[in-house]
């Protein structure tokens, strides 16, 4: 008979990857309908990263924050749905970073 967790630890995570879930996908619906509030605070931010990867020149301050709030809410979405939740964690760390950045300079 092989060892499998007990329910309530199933239960539990889905539990807790819903609650995670909630909170990207609640931040990032609201900034991909209200944008420029964000843009405007990570202008500084972006100014700096433009500098590293010239290939941003090519996107508006709001479009970058816009791709910011669709991984938030795509990423999150998907780990609250269970699907692949390694990767979905992964993708909502890495956007934390610039959010972050940008967020408290």
């Amino acid at each position: 008979m092989p060892d499998t967790p007990p329910r309530y630890a199933d239960v539990g995570r889905a539990l807790s990857r819903l609650a995670l879930a909630t909170v990207f996908v609640s931040g990032g619906r609201h900034v991909w309908r209200h944008p420029d509030g964000p843009a405007q605070g990570a202008e500084t931010f972006l100014k700096s990263c433009r500098r590293a990867v010239p290939l941003l020149d090519r996107f508006t301050d709001r479009q970058l924050v816009r791709a910011n709030a669709a991984v938030h809410v795509t990423a999150g979405a998907a780990l609250a749905a269970g699907i692949a939740p390694a990767a979905s964690a992964t993708a909502l760390a890495g956007s934390l970073v610039p959010t972050t950045l940008a967020a408290f300079p």
